[in-house]
């Protein structure tokens, strides 16, 4: 039987349109009715998770697996960046003149101009989804971290005296993402994931959604075959690594699809609604 479910956002409970349709709604809110637990699992940060998730008594994994909260927003659990680390991963990402930010529980910094890295991350996201530049700025203006992002001069004074949720770096291709992997994979202390080819996430090596959705539901006494985890992109691997009962919906990069236990419809097209409905409540 399941008791937890853990499920990304984008390309996953989230399609093209950036809103929880209602047949997903109605069908993780069956779950919780039936005293299941129902989590989000992303890369985003807690404050730009809650609004999607209005209505919704969900926990809620961001970072990557930094953060770990329950329904009610008290955080039970966290694994932040080492400082030297975060400041080693952000000078190979400005070296090879990769914008990136660094997510921190004081709030989103970049030691690369704001308004450059806005428009980076909105043109990587046009380049994958398409839409209109101006439009899609001002959604993102719309959520805090972004709005909010602030210019650092000197990270190495900045940094140790805060908590490092993640690095993210982005670009229209992947031809650097390709080489700043390969440059990152012998560094110590990090974790290395990507929510779509032409991005790179950096957390710390603990820092993952299968590691903390193990620790929490070892914390709440649920088994491994108890949880069900729900993804379709390449920060999803630990999870789908780790439970046996996985889901991947359509879209999903091909090494998730070939981890999965389960298929089901793509993102637009309510994979999660027909993956609780099928294998949690059972309706036919």
């Amino acid at each position: 039987m399941i008791k937890l479910i853990a499920c990304d956002i984008d390309g996953t409970l989230l399609g093209k349109v950036k809103v929880i349709s209602e047949r997903n709604r109605k069908a993780i809110l069956a779950a919780i009715d039936k005293g299941i637990i129902f989590a989000i699992a992303s890369g985003r940060d807690y404050h730009d998770i809650v609004p999607l998730t209005e209505g919704i008594p969900c926990h809620i994994i961001c970072g990557n697996g930094a953060e770990y909260y329950d329904e009610t927003g008290k955080l039970l659990m966290s694994c932040y960046m080492d400082s030297d680390a975060c400041i080693n991963v952000s000078n190979v990402l400005f070296n090879h003149h990769l914008y990136h930010m660094i997510f921190t529980t004081s709030g989103t910094i970049t030691p690369m101009n704001v308004d450059e890295v806005k428009a980076m991350f909105v043109s990587r996201k046009i380049g994958l989804y398409h839409g209109d530049f101006d439009q899609e700025l001002q959604i993102l203006n719309k959520r805090r971290r972004f709005r909010e992002m602030k210019y650092i001069d000197n990270l190495e004074e900045y940094i140790p005296h805060i908590d490092i949720i993640k690095v993210e770096g982005f670009d229209i291709t992947d031809t650097e993402i390709v080489k700043i992997k390969e440059e990152l994979k012998d560094m110590d202390h990090i974790y290395v994931s990507s929510s779509f080819r032409n991005n790179i996430e950096v957390t710390d090596t603990n820092a993952t959604k299968g590691d903390i959705i193990k620790l929490v539901a070892q914390k709440l006494n649920i088994k491994d075959d108890e949880v069900m985890v729900m993804g379709d992109g390449l920060n999803d691997l630990s999870m789908f690594e780790m439970f046996d009962n996985s889901v991947a919906v359509e879209n999903s990069e091909e090494v998730i699809k070939d981890l999965a236990k389960y298929h089901v419809s793509s993102a637009d097209n309510d994979g999660v609604a027909e993956a609780i409905e099928k294998y949690v409540l059972k309706i036919k």
